[in-house]
């Protein structure tokens, strides 16, 4: 008996990705017309999913972001209760799917750092995109306090960096093999800009994670970045 093939992705996936992809090659100016031509749709199907490119561009941020997210586990393992060793695993399992899904990790990159429209809170415009529980975890320890997010965002930060130097020089995941005398492995440089991080946030190694009660989230919806039609 024939294996079933996986199902075909839906029209609005398709879009998605196609938009992450000319995002990735050409950035923001790509249209909508190259979008659809990708995605092998009509302009149609692009205006009844998302209306416009203003629309389309923080949905995709948001696909983006989903795809850099580790599914939750399947079964009722509890999560790490130490914090060093939480947000370090976070660090890991994005980097893992940053690397599987690098069209992605280049769009979430670029939307980070391109012209965001303002809120009026510069704590709502961060885009943590697959980071947005470090802010909650951290004022588990310290407290309600705005620099939770201000030091998420520089974990987010540094985390894109590091991972956009190591994509640029290294052949992830085609079995390479590294000499440690030529220069640190991809992995010896992600951690140690984890534990760069962690020093910076001044928390002791054996920090434990606590429970928040309810709060407002600093999670924002994502803004579309000033682009051309």
């Amino acid at each position: 008996m024939r294996p079933l093939s996986p199902p075909a992705p839906s029209l609005r996936t398709r879009i998605l990705d196609a938009t992450l992809l000319k995002v990735m090659r050409v950035g923001f100016v790509a249209t909508t017309e190259q979008i659809t031509q990708s995605a092998q749709v009509g302009a149609g199907s692009l205006t009844r999913h998302f209306g416009t490119k203003a629309q389309l561009l923080p949905a995709a941020f948001t696909y983006a972001s989903d795809l850099l997210r580790e599914p939750p586990p399947s079964d009722d393992t509890p999560p790490e209760p130490n914090l060093y060793l939480r947000c370090q695993q976070l660090w890991r399992d994005t980097t893992r799917r940053a690397v599987k899904h690098r069209a992605a990790f280049h769009y979430w990159r670029q939307y980070r750092a391109s012209p965001q429209t303002s809120s009026g809170d510069a704590l709502d415009q961060l885009q943590l995109g697959p980071f947005d529980p470090v802010p909650d975890l951290l004022q588990g320890i310290r407290g309600y306090s705005p620099y939770c997010a201000l030091d998420a965002c520089l974990l987010a930060s540094q985390w894109t960096t590091v991972l956009e130097f190591v994509l640029a020089n290294y052949s992830l995941g085609r079995g390479q093999s590294f000499d440690p005398k030529e220069g640190p492995t991809p992995g010896q440089l992600l951690d140690r800009s984890y534990e760069a991080w962690w020093q910076s946030v001044g928390f002791l190694p054996e920090a434990t994670v606590r429970p928040l009660p309810p709060t407002t989230s600093h999670r924002a919806q994502p803004a579309a970045p000033f682009s051309r039609q």
